[in-house]
Protein backbone atom coordinates (compact mmCIF):
# COMPACT_ATOMS: atom_id res chain seq x y z
CA UNK A 1 0.00 0.00 0.00
CA UNK A 2 0.97 3.69 -0.58
CA UNK A 3 1.10 5.98 1.80
CA UNK A 4 1.55 10.09 2.88
CA UNK A 5 1.76 10.71 6.48
CA UNK A 6 1.80 13.34 8.77
CA UNK A 7 1.62 15.15 12.52
CA UNK A 8 -0.05 17.81 13.40
CA UNK A 9 -1.29 19.36 16.80
CA UNK A 10 -3.66 22.39 17.41
CA UNK A 11 -6.58 23.80 16.56
CA UNK A 12 -5.57 25.87 13.57
CA UNK A 13 -6.21 23.35 10.87
CA UNK A 14 -5.07 25.10 7.88
CA UNK A 15 -1.35 23.46 6.90
CA UNK A 16 -2.36 19.98 7.03
CA UNK A 17 -6.17 20.49 5.20
CA UNK A 18 -4.27 22.06 2.55
CA UNK A 19 -1.69 19.10 1.90
CA UNK A 20 -4.27 16.82 2.13
CA UNK A 21 -6.21 18.84 -0.41
CA UNK A 22 -3.23 18.69 -2.95
CA UNK A 23 -2.74 14.88 -2.02
CA UNK A 24 -6.05 14.54 -3.06
CA UNK A 25 -6.56 16.55 -5.96
CA UNK A 26 -2.85 14.91 -7.41
CA UNK A 27 -3.38 11.67 -6.76
CA UNK A 28 -7.26 11.65 -7.12
CA UNK A 29 -7.65 8.71 -3.99
CA UNK A 30 -5.18 6.71 -5.14
CA UNK A 31 -2.63 7.12 -2.12
CA UNK A 32 -4.02 6.41 1.98
CA UNK A 33 -3.57 9.86 3.72
CA UNK A 34 -3.09 9.11 7.76
CA UNK A 35 -2.93 12.14 10.10
CA UNK A 36 -0.86 11.15 13.48
CA UNK A 37 -1.87 13.72 16.64
CA UNK A 38 -2.54 13.74 20.20
CA UNK A 39 -6.23 13.34 21.75
CA UNK A 40 -7.54 16.82 21.45
CA UNK A 41 -6.70 17.75 17.78
CA UNK A 42 -9.50 17.45 15.49
CA UNK A 43 -9.75 15.20 12.16
CA UNK A 44 -8.79 16.38 9.29
CA UNK A 45 -11.27 16.58 6.26
CA UNK A 46 -10.80 13.65 3.95
CA UNK A 47 -7.80 11.79 5.20
CA UNK A 48 -8.42 7.71 5.34
CA UNK A 49 -6.95 7.29 8.88
CA UNK A 50 -6.18 8.74 12.19
CA UNK A 51 -4.08 7.32 14.49
CA UNK A 52 -3.46 9.49 18.36
CA UNK A 53 -1.13 9.07 20.86
CA UNK A 54 -0.65 10.45 24.44
CA UNK A 55 1.31 13.56 23.86
CA UNK A 56 3.70 14.96 26.10
CA UNK A 57 3.65 18.44 24.72
CA UNK A 58 7.38 17.90 23.63
CA UNK A 59 6.86 17.49 19.92
CA UNK A 60 10.08 15.59 19.13
CA UNK A 61 9.48 13.18 20.93
CA UNK A 62 5.13 13.10 20.35
CA UNK A 63 6.08 12.85 16.54
CA UNK A 64 8.94 10.27 16.58
CA UNK A 65 6.06 8.36 19.18
CA UNK A 66 3.39 8.94 16.27
CA UNK A 67 5.72 7.70 13.52
CA UNK A 68 6.49 5.03 14.82
CA UNK A 69 2.78 3.26 15.08
CA UNK A 70 3.14 3.07 11.11
CA UNK A 71 3.67 -0.12 9.62
CA UNK A 72 6.29 0.61 6.82
CA UNK A 73 7.64 -3.14 6.24
CA UNK A 74 5.23 -4.33 3.77
CA UNK A 75 4.37 -0.77 2.75
CA UNK A 76 5.50 2.58 1.07
CA UNK A 77 5.11 5.35 2.94
CA UNK A 78 6.33 8.88 2.62
CA UNK A 79 6.61 10.60 6.36
CA UNK A 80 5.84 14.67 5.37
CA UNK A 81 5.56 17.82 7.49
CA UNK A 82 2.21 19.39 7.41
CA UNK A 83 3.19 22.87 6.13
CA UNK A 84 3.97 20.87 2.69
CA UNK A 85 1.75 20.66 -0.55
CA UNK A 86 2.30 18.26 -2.92
CA UNK A 87 3.27 19.16 -6.70
CA UNK A 88 3.77 16.68 -8.64
CA UNK A 89 2.22 12.63 -8.85
CA UNK A 90 4.64 11.06 -7.12
CA UNK A 91 6.36 7.97 -9.07
CA UNK A 92 6.75 5.53 -5.94
CA UNK A 93 7.61 2.97 -8.28
CA UNK A 94 11.30 3.93 -9.06
CA UNK A 95 12.55 3.47 -5.69
CA UNK A 96 14.10 0.13 -4.17
CA UNK A 97 12.96 -1.19 -0.59
CA UNK A 98 15.19 1.42 1.89
CA UNK A 99 14.52 4.20 4.04
CA UNK A 100 15.28 7.62 2.16
CA UNK A 101 16.10 10.77 3.58
CA UNK A 102 16.22 14.21 2.45
CA UNK A 103 19.98 15.88 2.78
CA UNK A 104 20.39 19.77 3.38
CA UNK A 105 21.27 22.05 1.21
CA UNK A 106 22.25 25.19 2.81
CA UNK A 107 24.83 25.17 5.62
CA UNK A 108 24.30 28.42 7.70
CA UNK A 109 25.98 28.83 10.71
CA UNK A 110 23.15 28.03 13.60
CA UNK A 111 21.99 30.07 16.43
CA UNK A 112 23.00 28.51 19.28
CA UNK A 113 21.09 30.66 21.73
CA UNK A 114 17.65 30.20 19.53
CA UNK A 115 14.62 28.41 20.52
CA UNK A 116 17.22 28.36 23.72
CA UNK A 117 20.51 27.45 24.65
CA UNK A 118 22.19 24.75 22.74
CA UNK A 119 26.07 24.52 23.64
CA UNK A 120 26.30 21.59 21.33
CA UNK A 121 25.89 23.80 18.32
CA UNK A 122 27.83 26.80 19.45
CA UNK A 123 30.12 27.81 16.01
CA UNK A 124 28.78 24.68 14.08
CA UNK A 125 26.78 24.84 10.78
CA UNK A 126 23.80 22.35 10.18
CA UNK A 127 25.47 20.14 8.16
CA UNK A 128 28.12 19.17 10.81
CA UNK A 129 25.03 18.35 13.67
CA UNK A 130 21.83 17.95 11.57
CA UNK A 131 22.65 16.80 7.79
CA UNK A 132 19.39 15.66 7.14
CA UNK A 133 15.56 17.50 6.88
CA UNK A 134 13.00 15.74 8.59
CA UNK A 135 10.16 17.30 6.37
CA UNK A 136 10.56 14.34 3.71
CA UNK A 137 11.51 10.85 4.89
CA UNK A 138 10.43 7.45 2.26
CA UNK A 139 10.08 4.27 3.66
CA UNK A 140 9.84 1.36 0.85
CA UNK A 141 8.91 -1.94 2.32
CA UNK A 142 11.37 -1.51 5.24
CA UNK A 143 12.11 -1.73 8.83
CA UNK A 144 10.25 1.60 10.62
CA UNK A 145 13.31 3.17 12.14
CA UNK A 146 11.92 5.72 14.12
CA UNK A 147 11.66 3.28 17.60
CA UNK A 148 15.05 3.36 17.48
CA UNK A 149 15.10 7.59 17.27
CA UNK A 150 13.17 7.68 20.20
CA UNK A 151 15.68 5.26 22.25
CA UNK A 152 18.29 7.99 20.90
CA UNK A 153 16.47 10.97 21.63
CA UNK A 154 15.31 10.40 25.19
CA UNK A 155 18.84 10.17 25.81
CA UNK A 156 19.39 13.32 24.92
CA UNK A 157 18.97 16.39 27.49
CA UNK A 158 15.82 17.76 28.26
CA UNK A 159 16.11 20.60 25.50
CA UNK A 160 16.28 18.07 22.33
CA UNK A 161 12.74 17.13 23.26
CA UNK A 162 11.19 20.12 22.73
CA UNK A 163 13.33 21.51 19.42
CA UNK A 164 16.06 19.79 16.86
CA UNK A 165 16.18 16.60 18.52
CA UNK A 166 15.10 14.41 15.42
CA UNK A 167 17.53 15.94 13.02
CA UNK A 168 20.14 15.54 15.71
CA UNK A 169 19.20 12.02 16.61
CA UNK A 170 18.56 10.37 13.04
CA UNK A 171 22.82 12.05 12.44
CA UNK A 172 23.68 9.71 15.09
CA UNK A 173 21.66 6.71 14.07
CA UNK A 174 23.24 7.87 10.70
CA UNK A 175 26.77 7.54 12.21
CA UNK A 176 26.27 4.34 14.23
CA UNK A 177 25.87 2.44 10.58
CA UNK A 178 23.38 -0.12 11.73
CA UNK A 179 21.20 1.40 8.11
CA UNK A 180 21.85 1.67 4.82
CA UNK A 181 20.15 5.16 4.72
CA UNK A 182 19.30 6.09 0.65
CA UNK A 183 18.56 9.56 -0.24
CA UNK A 184 15.80 11.37 -2.16
CA UNK A 185 16.87 12.87 -5.42
CA UNK A 186 18.08 16.79 -4.73
CA UNK A 187 14.96 18.29 -6.43
CA UNK A 188 12.69 16.03 -4.62
CA UNK A 189 11.40 18.74 -2.21
CA UNK A 190 11.76 22.15 -2.79
CA UNK A 191 12.04 24.22 0.53
CA UNK A 192 10.63 27.62 0.08
CA UNK A 193 12.21 30.77 2.54
CA UNK A 194 13.10 34.35 2.24
CA UNK A 195 16.30 35.27 0.68
CA UNK A 196 17.76 36.67 3.85
CA UNK A 197 18.27 40.09 2.47
CA UNK A 198 15.50 41.29 0.68
CA UNK A 199 12.39 39.53 2.04
CA UNK A 200 11.66 38.04 -0.87
CA UNK A 201 10.09 35.20 -1.65
CA UNK A 202 11.91 32.64 -4.31
CA UNK A 203 9.09 30.36 -5.93
CA UNK A 204 11.46 28.93 -8.25
CA UNK A 205 9.58 25.50 -8.62
CA UNK A 206 11.14 23.02 -11.11
CA UNK A 207 8.74 20.33 -12.93
CA UNK A 208 10.76 17.87 -11.06
CA UNK A 209 10.03 19.18 -7.43
CA UNK A 210 7.30 16.77 -6.04
CA UNK A 211 7.44 18.73 -2.70
CA UNK A 212 6.90 22.14 -1.67
CA UNK A 213 7.86 22.82 1.80
CA UNK A 214 7.33 26.20 4.00
CA UNK A 215 10.11 27.08 6.15
CA UNK A 216 9.42 29.66 9.46
CA UNK A 217 7.30 32.45 8.55
CA UNK A 218 6.44 31.46 4.55
CA UNK A 219 4.20 29.23 6.42
CA UNK A 220 1.83 32.62 6.22
CA UNK A 221 1.80 32.07 2.52
CA UNK A 222 0.79 28.66 2.24
CA UNK A 223 -3.47 29.41 1.19
CA UNK A 224 -2.02 32.53 -1.38
CA UNK A 225 0.44 29.89 -3.13
CA UNK A 226 -2.08 27.19 -3.04
CA UNK A 227 -4.97 29.12 -4.28
CA UNK A 228 -2.28 29.94 -7.21
CA UNK A 229 -1.11 26.79 -7.95
CA UNK A 230 -4.40 24.82 -8.41
CA UNK A 231 -6.46 27.64 -9.33
CA UNK A 232 -8.75 26.93 -6.69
Amino acid sequence: MKQIIFYWVGKNLDLPNYLVKTIKLIHKGEIKIIQLTDKETQKIKQIDEILRIDATKNIMIDRLEAYSLIETKQNTSLFLDADCLLLNKLDFEKYDPGIYLTKRITNLLINFNSPEFYPEFKGKRFNEVMPFLFSAILIVNNENPFKKLIKILTKLPIRFHRWYGDQFALKILYDQKEIDFNFLEKNFIFNLEFDGKTKNIDLNISKKNSVLHFKVITKNYVGVIFKKLTNL
